[in-house]
């Protein structure tokens, strides 16, 4: 592998280094973000333990073996649960008294519901957690596996790459790539196409009054609408020089005829739809069209998975693209990554 101090080169390390951190850090939180939308997108009291934000929901009974919200509850435990949105100010939690019972109420914010203590269980088992730092495996044996990063070379006993199917070249050095594992996965992912996702921000004079912070739109040609006004309230003063009080992002994920519009037009196009769908919208005086060509790999009929997880060995993939059963979901991450786990875990137990 060649090195080259031109700021491409530069650009493209920060791009892989982004998507490693994306994938081991923020991943939880759109896991626990699905599993927001699940339990709160229902009315008060039409099914224990769900219901809207900002309120206390009951489960009056265990749950059976049927329950599905969360992956293992305890069938011993009667749950209250409450998503809070403290994004306008503060909320007083109070409890009743439990009249000797015992009881726990644990509050937590996302992060600390896995990263946060994921990481910390790492370090303290004489494990190391390098952020802001690209990493190449440059060696894999029978033995061992070398990773270099932040200009150093260490060896490992085993290792797990998860990048985007994208990013796989960057992360093997030509030595590693040309192992029959790594060369078939090479090969399958050469051949991938993406999808992109827009994200059209729209910013407006005027405060909005939306009936929920997230919005299903009707295709034509966004399909969800979020209301960030938190933003704003966590930058305002790049707010106040805009002008702004009000601020939407309208997400369109997938390929159309929208990519053939450059952001102003695609951004009009945006805020056509929406004063089509709710006349009283008002006229933005701010736009950025954000768009990420590569978010996921296109699923169509008849596209090659690698044969193998296992690129050497100590070596494995993990990552949704690599189930020929699944397209881009969190369940195809999920179960990867639980597959290349079990397979290092038995290296590391049997040598």
């Amino acid at each position: 592998m060649t090195t080259t101090t031109s700021s491409n080169a530069v650009d493209i390390a920060d791009l892989v280094e982004v998507g490693i951190e994306a994938y081991h850090y923020l991943y939880p939180l759109v896991t626990m973000d699905v599993t927001r939308r699940i339990t709160t997108n229902v009315p008060p009291s039409a099914k224990p333990g769900f219901g809207p934000m900002n309120a206390f929901h009951h489960m009056r009974a265990f749950p059976d073996a049927a329950f599905r919200a969360v992956v293992r509850p305890n069938f011993d435990t009667l749950y209250s649960s409450a998503w809070l949105d403290l994004t306008s100010e503060p909320m007083v939690v109070s409890a009743a008294d439990a009249d000797g019972r015992y009881f726990l109420l644990p509050m937590l914010d996302l992060s600390e519901l896995l990263p946060e203590p994921t990481a910390r269980r790492i370090e303290a088992r004489g494990g190391e957690v390098r952020l802001r730092s690209s990493a190449t495996i440059v060696a894999a044996s029978e033995d061992r596996v070398d990773v270099h990063s932040a200009g150093a070379t260490w060896r490992a006993a085993a290792a797990i790459v998860a990048v985007g199917p994208h990013q796989l070249a960057h992360a093997l050095a030509p030595g590693v790539a040309g192992l029959p594992g790594a060369a078939d996965a090479l090969d399958a992912v050469a051949a991938m196409r993406y999808e992109p996702t827009a994200t059209i921000y729209l910013g407006f004079r005027e405060r909005l009054r939306l009936r929920a912070r997230m919005l299903r739109l009707d295709d034509a040609p966004g399909q969800w609408l979020f209301d960030r006004r938190d933003v704003i309230e966590r930058a305002p003063d790049a707010a106040a020089a805009r002008a702004l009080q009000g601020l939407v992002a309208v997400v369109i994920s997938a390929g159309g005829a929208h990519d053939d519009l450059d952001a102003k037009a695609l951004a009009g196009r945006v805020h056509t739809q929406l004063k089509r769908l709710r006349p009283s919208f008002p006229v933005p005086v701010w736009s950025q069209v954000i768009v990420e060509r590569r978010s996921t790999f296109a699923c169509v009929p008849g596209l090659r998975r690698p044969a193998t997880t296992a690129l050497g060995p100590r070596l494995h993939l993990a990552g949704d693209y690599l189930d020929p059963a699944l397209p881009a979901t969190l369940e195809s991450a999920v179960a990867s990554g639980a597959g290349a786990g079990r397979a290092v875990a038995r290296v590391l137990r049997h040598g």
